[in-house]
């Protein structure tokens, strides 16, 4: 025989709450995991951007331009590096930073 199980006892409802919880632990869990890798990679990209920038302008000046770069050249570079840096983090890890990672997709990532 059968035995029904009351929904009102304190067993039975503590079951699903605790197994909610763990669910959300892992969804904040995996949250933060995803926005500290998007992070990471977004960083990764600027620093390859800049190294790049910074290489072609070296090459340009030692092997290209006869005497190298000028000083209002080589400001006019600065500025525009700054600019890109500044376009890059705006663009791709403000977002980041400012806004949550959605509970969907990190449930989807697990």
């Amino acid at each position: 025989m059968a035995s029904v199980t009351d929904p009102s006892s304190p067993q039975a409802a503590s079951a699903p709450r605790a197994a909610e919880r763990l669910v959300d632990e892992r969804i904040k869990r995996t949250r933060r995991a995803l926005k500290r890798v998007d992070l990471a990679a977004g960083m990764i990209t600027l620093v390859i951007g800049v190294i790049v920038f910074l290489s072609t302008a070296a090459v340009m000046e030692h092997w290209v331009i006869p005497g190298g770069w000028s000083q209002a050249a080589r400001t006019i570079l600065f500025v525009i590096l700054l600019l890109g840096v500044s376009w890059y983090f705006l663009r791709v890890l403000w977002p980041l930073l400012r806004q949550p990672i959605n509970a969907a997709y990190a449930a989807q990532a697990i």
